[in-house]
């Protein structure tokens, strides 16, 4: 397996392009021990088959969900680089602000989640267990959802599972 951490810094879109691909393999392809031998789309399609349709949920949030966080990532890096290098205070200020509204852009994607499960009778720990994620702790309390990203996110998710 390629990690392509050079990308993280150097060529972010590409990075995310590579992520997705690594994605798909692992979570429709790849036998996982957790799940029998069994890629996570397989075990799911076996253990609720009347939710074929519902696999790219898990998909399409898993992604998301890994875009954001490399956008925090990126945006923390990028805070750190200027604080050591001694740049002005303003810079530092955006680039955490821009980290900040990753973190709310992360909650809200979890809120979405919980609230487009809610409505299709989904167990959100299930698709959870299939993207291997935890639920968003952001690094500092008070850090709100995003409203639009999670109204965006909702249209997105009730999208994929209308198909």
């Amino acid at each position: 397996m390629d990690y392509h951490e050079e990308l993280l810094f150097t060529d972010l879109t590409l990075f995310n392009r590579k992520l997705a691909d690594w994605l798909v393999v692992s979570d429709a392809e790849r036998p996982h021990h957790s799940f029998g031998q069994q890629s996570p789309l397989s075990f799911l399609l076996q253990h609720q088959p009347e939710c074929q349709r519902y696999w790219t949920h898990p998909a399409y949030w898993s992604i998301e969900r890994w875009r954001l966080r490399s956008r925090k990532a990126e945006m923390m890096g990028a805070a750190l680089a200027a604080i050591r290098r001694g740049e002005d205070f303003g810079k530092t200020d955006d680039l955490l602000f821009a980290h900040e509204q990753a973190e709310s852009c992360l909650l809200a994607l979890d809120a979405a989640l919980l609230t487009i499960c809610a409505d299709n009778g989904i167990d959100p720990a299930d698709v959870r267990r299939v993207a291997g994620a935890e639920p968003f702790k952001p690094m500092r309390e008070g850090v709100a959802p995003d409203g639009e990203m999670q109204a965006a996110m909702q249209s997105a998710f009730a999208q994929l599972l209308a198909v």
